[in-house]
């Protein structure tokens, strides 16, 4: 009996190797809580300015807002979605900036010249990063505003909108920007257009003192999914009691809805083309059937 109860068992490992092979367990390529989140901090203009044909230095401050994650190998690739601005001679628009480890900065110089056919109000550079956060390679894009002309005393210096958001869920918008007036801002609010939530579309700011500069973090927490657009503008009261209006630029954030948004999953891929359930009844047939060779094998040859 032992023998015959050996070859049963021995028979269904034979099947059993036969098609556990093509199931494949891996991971997701998907960013989970731990993961590096490369982002603009701020950003200005430290050379020239928005004038057609000149040459402008633009500098990025780059933070890994990921307190526990490096970003490896990371590189960022600029596009000026107005085609305002191009790399100048002899370089590219690709910046390779290595590794930002978790929770710190680095500052990205970008040298460019504005188009000579420029007559804007401002440019949009979009700020594609790719990087490795432990072995899975992400990417995160941002587009910077930047303003062509300043008027009055409160100065645009700079505003970063996520791309990507999920609908119901706080998103960031930093801005900085700083009173260049010789009297203090009292009465300054950021006015935010689009499908958000009522309590975001206007947003006090802190008085700002004259010659100061501030930078702020804020949230918007969007209504809809789908492609959205933001206005961003400044509006305060001027000494002399003028209503003043800046605009920061709009900007455009991919909204997904919550279900679509659940990151961190472990994907079981199945290689062949045999669904799960027709593979398990394939097996019990097979062991079915080798039993029952197995016994009346047994049977005839005690006869």
């Amino acid at each position: 009996m032992k023998k015959i109860i050996t070859k049963i068992c021995l028979g269904i490992m034979m099947v059993c190797s036969l098609f556990f092979p093509n199931m494949v367990s891996h991971a997701a390529g998907l960013a989970s809580a731990d993961s590096a989140v490369i982002d603009i901090e701020n950003y200005e203009v430290a050379e020239g300015g928005l004038n057609p044909g000149e040459q402008v230095t633009i500098k990025i401050k780059v933070k890994n807002n990921s307190e526990v994650s490096n970003a490896e190998n990371t590189v960022v690739t600029l596009e000026a979605t107005n085609g305002a601005l191009a790399p100048v001679y002899g370089e590219d628009n690709q910046i390779y900036i290595g590794t930002v480890p978790a929770g710190q900065t680095k500052e990205v110089v970008v040298n460019a010249v504005v188009s000579k056919q420029f007559n804007a109000d401002s440019a949009q550079l979009k700020c594609t990063f790719d990087y490795v956060s432990g072995t899975v390679a992400l990417d995160n894009t941002v587009t910077i505003n930047i303003p062509a002309n300043v008027s009055g005393n409160l100065i645009v210096e700079s505003t970063v909108v996520a791309e990507n958001a999920t609908k119901g869920v706080n998103s960031l918008v930093s801005i900085r920007c700083k009173n260049a007036g010789t009297t203090a801002i009292t009465d300054g609010k950021l006015v935010i257009t689009g499908n958000v939530q009522e309590e975001n579309k206007a947003i006090q700011l802190p008085n700002i003192t004259a010659g100061k500069t501030i930078s702020e973090d804020y949230y918007v927490s969007f209504t809809e999914s789908g492609i959205q657009s933001l206005q961003l503008e400044y509006q305060y009261t001027d000494a002399k009691g003028n209503l003043c209006t800046v605009n920061c630029g709009e900007y455009k954030v991919n909204v997904a809805n919550m279900a679509a948004s659940t990151g961190n999953n472990v994907v079981v891929e199945q290689v062949g083309g045999t669904s799960p359930l027709m593979l398990k009844i394939i097996l019990l047939g097979a062991v079915l059937l080798m039993a029952a060779g197995v016994t009346v094998g047994y049977l005839k040859g005690h006869r």
